[in-house]
């Protein structure tokens, strides 16, 4: 069947740490990176970026150059990533285990529930909110003890000393509900069985539940060059080149892209999303209130990459330099989305062409 798409920041919506605050964000990422299906790291999620000044958030008002080492805004939010990554490459359960939801006294404030596999069971909790949690019910933690007793059986070693009777399960779950001064998203995991911690396969071997993706949009992401690139002669309106102004393009590229990659598989991802790279219309919109198609949603062209960001060479190069690393690369091909450059044939010269419904009622 299909698989869920795991995230909580998006082009389309606000970051999720501006819209609930920085300890509900990492409570969300926890759960995403613990549950089925294939979590997604949207670039700025990783320093817990929060720059953001408008609604959708595909229109960041303050541009986004991650460099490997400085600019990172949190920098405790890397490695909280960087640990939720490792745990789910490190425990198969994670990535093609059985789901299963548990009940628990404080369900309004702690999710709990199982990841099993055939040769693990994993227990996650979260608390979702600054309270500490409640108790985790005897007969799940005996359900979990019974899995590490049959992995016993069947010659698994055991990853938690002295199996998963209650007393020990009640003393790590308390440790779980972090107090008001810690981050809110405390992920506790204990293995009914020895984990997998064999290597990642290669990636055309490699099942989409398998992988961790980063998304990013190219002019927002990396220059091509340590040093900001001078600036491009002509009018911004001919160009679209301004990066005094969010609504116009800043120089990021696909060289840039390369140049960072090292920092994207560091974070432990295994595949990279790109928003459109596609050749597009640099400037459109009314007199006054044009704006530039910096987030490549205005497509003239499918076939071709968009000057902005490179050549068609550069994405060949970048295609490579990732699989070169063992990392997939999927590109954004938005049929769906075009300059307007599409006009139907009912709309008068001068008009949006747009579709519009027209509410009727019966007398």
């Amino acid at each position: 069947g299909a698989l869920h798409m795991r995230f909580s920041d998006n082009h389309d919506q606000r970051r999720a740490i501006t819209r609930f605050g920085e300890r509900a964000a990492l409570a969300a990422s926890a759960l995403m990176f613990t549950l089925d299906g294939v979590p997604m790291l949207y670039n700025g999620m990783e320093v817990g970026d929060a720059s953001e000044s408008t609604d959708p958030a595909l229109f960041e008002r303050v541009p986004i150059y991650w460099e490997s080492g400085s600019g990172h805004l949190r920098p405790w939010f890397t490695p909280f990533y960087q640990g939720l990554i490792a745990l789910r490459r490190t425990h198969a359960a994670l990535t093609a285990g059985e789901l299963v939801w548990l009940h628990n006294s404080d369900e309004a404030r702690v999710l709990t529930f199982l990841r099993r596999a055939s040769n693990e069971t994993l227990l996650v909790a979260i608390n979702l909110s600054t309270r500490r949690g409640g108790r985790i019910p005897r007969h799940h933690a005996r359900r979990c003890a019974a899995a590490d007793a049959r992995a016993r059986a069947g010659g698994a070693s055991s990853n938690v000393s002295g199996g998963l009777g209650l007393p020990h399960l009640s003393r790590d779950a308390r440790r779980c509900a972090m107090s008001r001064r810690r981050a809110l998203a405390g992920v506790l995991l204990l293995a009914g069985a020895r984990a997998v911690t064999a290597a990642p396969p290669a990636y055309l071997e490699r099942l989409p539940e398998q992988e961790i993706i980063y998304v990013l949009l190219p002019d927002r992401f990396a220059k091509p060059d340590p040093q900001p690139e001078a600036a491009r002669d002509g009018d911004r309106l001919v160009t679209g080149y301004d990066p005094t102004d969010p609504k116009f393009y800043h120089g990021g590229s696909l060289r840039g892209v390369v140049r960072q990659l090292g920092y994207i598989q560091g974070l432990g991802a295994t595949a990279l999303w790109l928003a459109p790279v596609f050749v597009n219309q640099p400037v459109q919109g009314p007199p006054g209130r044009e704006s530039a198609g910096y987030h490549g949603y205005w497509i003239t062209d499918f076939l071709h990459v968009d000057p902005h960001f490179g050549t068609d060479a550069d994405l060949h190069a970048l295609v490579s330099a990732a699989h070169a690393r063992g990392m997939k690369v999927y590109l954004d091909i938005v049929v769906n989305h075009t300059a307007d450059v599409i006009r139907y044939r009912e709309c008068p010269v001068g008009s949006r062409a747009r579709t519009r419904l027209t509410r009727t009622s019966r007398t």
